[in-house]
């Protein structure tokens, strides 16, 4: 084998490396572990902990609610409603406008709009006290 030859192959190696290395290393989408691992489960769970002012839980479900479904408007607008409950209002903001731009049914829209309210209301509270000026 001469030496261009080994050189050739070296490279093409290496190059068939590199492929396999940038495929495994993509950041891909998280897949369900059991049947309870749905967007719709971890969402309706977030909601439950939300109720019970568990934030961080709350936080967490709806996280996973999104790497499952990234697209999932009601996980969107609970995430939305943890970070306005943290004070974060322009996060909030955020998550509840991509909660509306991804609703899919009337449902999840009222949802996102429920949220924004919500969001509002908590983010004038001071406002909302009998002689308080915003």
């Amino acid at each position: 084998m001469g030496q261009m030859s080994r050189i050739s192959l070296s490279c093409s190696l290496l190059a068939a490396a590199l492929a396999v290395l940038a495929v495994s290393c993509a950041p891909k989408e998280m897949q369900p572990l059991s049947w309870l691992d749905t967007p719709q489960h971890h969402t309706a769970i977030g909601i439950k902990l939300l109720q019970q002012e568990k934030l961080a839980d709350a936080g967490r479900e709806f996280d996973l609610a999104l790497k499952l479904d990234p697209r999932y408007a009601k996980a969107a607008a609970g995430a939305g409603l943890v970070k306005a409950c943290r004070g974060d209002f322009a996060g909030a903001q955020e998550s509840l406008d991509q909660a509306k731009r991804y609703a899919h049914s009337g449902e999840e829209m009222l949802f996102a709009l429920a949220g924004q309210l919500r969001v509002d209301a908590l983010s004038h509270a001071g406002c909302l006290k009998i002689g308080t000026e915003c």
